[in-house]
């Protein structure tokens, strides 16, 4: 049902979908967050187009239904961003996103990522994933994060 692959984020037209896509994703995490200026809403087309982030996404039907955002150096993996379009809710994507990347990396590196306190179904996910919380801080006024990592185990 979906295709995963990687997306020229720099391409303008690309950039405005997965703009539109974040913004609606994000406003319904910022709703479940009580925080309305959760920082990916404040984001601008222009700001993806420049992120140095590498863009997997999620595609059903000829269109965007979700993207992971991520940085890869020689022996991690950042997670900057899961976004769902919220018509795909529960219906698998982040999980399918989430496992492409764990096998894009070859199981070779650990994997960082963080969200809101308040973000269950996020944590739940990451838990899933046999991720281990590593760190919890505020941004800002009142936004509560956790971290967590996914260790590479070596045999």
């Amino acid at each position: 049902m979906f295709k995963i692959q990687i997306i020229n984020h720099q391409d303008l037209e690309q950039a405005k979908k997965l703009h539109e896509l974040q913004m609606r994703s994000y406003q319904i995490e910022a709703d479940l967050l009580n925080y309305p200026n959760l920082p990916p809403l404040l984001e601008l087309v222009e700001d993806i187009v420049a992120d140095q982030d590498q863009y997997l996404t999620a595609m059903c039907l000829q269109e965007i239904c979700g993207f992971l955002a991520y940085k890869e150096s020689s022996n991690v993996v950042e997670i900057d961003k899961v976004v769902v379009d919220p018509k795909y809710f529960r219906k698998g994507v982040a999980s399918l996103l989430l496992e492409n990347l764990i096998i894009k990396t070859g199981y070779a590196k650990d994997i960082l990522v963080s969200t809101g306190t308040l973000n269950l179904p996020a944590i739940a996910l990451y838990k899933k994933y046999d991720f281990q919380l590593v760190d919890q801080f505020v941004v800002g006024d009142s936004l509560e994060i956790c971290s967590f990592k996914r260790s590479f185990k070596s045999s």
